[in-house]
C-alpha cells in the first residue's frame, strides 16, 4: 500500500477539495458543513482559494483553465512547491495528476485562447500538481497576472469546464487519511442530484474517503491473488511431500546398500539435502524468474516505482519455500537415517 498512499499524497496535495461555479447558492452552506466537520473530528486544517477563468484554445478546441501566477506562488508556498516568475506572455502547464505530469513534454508551444483573442508562449511545466485530480479539468495554465486580468468573461461563453470564474477551495490536512468522514452530508447531497439528472453547481471530494474506497479494492484483489497463490503453492507442496514418500522405501533400500560400503551419517545427510535442494528451488528459481518479467509488465501500469512491493512479495515466497524445505528434510532424513 505504500506506493498507493504516495499516489493520493502526490494527486490530492489538498484532502479536502471543493469546487464551486459562479452564483453557487450552496457555497457557504457546504464550507460550513466541511469546517464543522474538521473541528469536530479534531483535524487541523489550513484553507486556501482562488478564482480560475476559462477559455478555448483555438487550436484543440479543448477548454483552458487559467490560473494567475501570484494565486499559484500562494498555493506554491503552502504546498512546499517552488513558485514561478512568468513574464507578460509566458505560461507553464501545471499537472492535473501524477500521470499526466509524466506524459507533459517540455516543448515550448503557443496557445491561443479564442474567446480573448490573446497568445501566451508555454515554455515547461510545473513538477507536480498543486490542485486535488481533475477537480479543475484537464488542461492548467499559469499565466501572469497581466494576461490574466486582460481576460475577459466572453458575452455568450461556451459550456466551459470548469466555468469562467470558478472558486477552488481547498483544505490542506496533515491526517489527510482521516478525512473519509468529512463532508459527507455533501456526498450525499451531490449523489441525490445526479441520481435526478440534474447538474450541480459544485464539486466535492474528499482524499481520505477516495483512498478508503480504493484501498477496500485492492485489499479485495489482494485476498484473490494470496488465496489463488496459496492454493497452488500448497497444490505444488503436496505434489513433493507425496513425491517423496512414495518413493521412500525405494530411497531407503538405496541408501542401505551405499551405508554397507561406509557411508557415514554425514555424507548420508549432505546428499540427500543437494537432492532435496534441487527439488525444492530450482522451480522457485524458474517461478521467480518469470514473476520477475510479470512484474517489468505490471510496473508499465504505474508511475511510481514497485520495486519494494515487488521484492517484499518475492522474499516472502522465499522464506516460506525455505521453512517447508526444513520441515520436509528434517522428516526426511529421519526416516532416512533409520537404515544405518
Amino acid at each position: 500500500m505504500g506506493t498507493l498512499t504516495k499516489m493520493y499524497e502526490i494527486n490530492y496535495p489538498f484532502a479536502i477539495t471543493y469546487v464551486s461555479d459562479p452564483g453557487n447558492p450552496k457555497e457557504k452552506r457546504h464550507l460550513s458543513i466541511i469546517e464543522h466537520d474538521l473541528h469536530h473530528h479534531h483535524l487541523h486544517y489550513t484553507k486556501a482559494e482562488l478564482t480560475v477563468k476559462s477559455q478555448t484554445s483555438a487550436t484543440t478546441k479543448n477548454t483552458v483553465t487559467l490560473i494567475k501566477v501570484s494565486d499559484f506562488n500562494r498555493f506554491a508556498r503552502l504546498l512546499n512547491v517552488p513558485g514561478l516568475s512568468l513574464k507578460h506572455h509566458e505560461a507553464r502547464v501545471i499537472p492535473s495528476d501524477f500521470e499526466q505530469r509524466n506524459d507533459l513534454t517540455n516543448e515550448p508551444i503557443d496557445v491561443t485562447l479564442k474567446e480573448s483573442h490573446r497568445t501566451v508562449h508555454v515554455n515547461g511545466s510545473v513538477k507536480k500538481p498543486i490542485f486535488s485530480r481533475y477537480s479543475l479539468g484537464s488542461n492548467l495554465l499559469v499565466v501572469s497576472d497581466k494576461v490574466f486580468s486582460e481576460v475577459k468573461k466572453p458575452s455568450n461563453p461556451p459550456p466551459f469546464y470548469p466555468k469562467f470564474g470558478t472558486k477552488y477551495i481547498g483544505y490542506k490536512v496533515a491526517n489527510w487519511k482521516e478525512t473519509n468522514q468529512i463532508g459527507t452530508k455533501i456526498t450525499d447531497e451531490r449523489d441525490a442530484i445526479i441520481d435526478k439528472g440534474d447538474d450541480t453547481t459544485f464539486y466535492f471530494s474528499s482524499a481520505g474517503s477516495d483512498y478508503l474506497m480504493t484501498k477496500q479494492l485492492y485489499n479485495v484483489s489482494l485476498f484473490i491473488g494470496l488465496l489463488i497463490g496459496a492454493v497452488f503453492y500448497i497444490a505444488a507442496g503436496s505434489f513433493l511431500y507425496f513425491r517423496l514418500y512414495t518413493d521412500l522405501e525405494n530411497d531407503k533400500r538405496k541408501y542401505r546398500a551405499i551405508a554397507k560400503i561406509g557411508m557415514t551419517e554425514k555424507e548420508l545427510s549432505k546428499i540427500a539435502t543437494t537432492e532435496l535442494a534441487l527439488m525444492f528451488f530450482i522451480p522457485i528459481m524458474a517461478a521467480i524468474i518469470h514473476s520477475c518479467f510479470a512484474f517489468v509488465a505490471l510496473q508499465s501500469l504505474f508511475h511510481l516505482s514497485i520495486v519494494l512491493e515487488t521484492m517484499a512479495v518475492l522474499v516472502g515466497f522465499i522464506i516460506a519455500q525455505v521453512l517447508y524445505f526444513s520441515f520436509i528434510r528434517s522428516r526426511y532424513l529421519r526416516h532416512l537415517k533409520e537404515v544405518l
